[in-house]
């Protein structure tokens, strides 16, 4: 399980106060790596909840719970 030495798990503002992945341990960067895995099936895990909804039930009123008229920028 390798990851690639240029991504930027620490991109996040907070980032500044971490340490460069240089300078992490072998067993804080297996805990980045595995931390980063689980985001990114957490964020595949909700995309696929949307794309299981077909099409035919898409509705435009969906859109408009808040009830916010677009054209009304007052």
């Amino acid at each position: 399980m390798g990851i690639r030495n240029d991504l930027n798990l620490f991109a996040e503002p907070e980032a500044q106060y971490l340490p460069r992945w240089e300078e992490l341990t072998p067993e804080e960067r297996e805990m980045a790596e595995l931390q980063a895995y689980a985001d990114e099936c957490e964020r595949q895990a909700a995309l696929a909840d949307f794309e299981d909804i077909p099409e035919a039930f898409w509705d435009d009123s969906d859109l408009d719970e808040g009830e916010v008229d677009a054209m009304d920028i007052s």
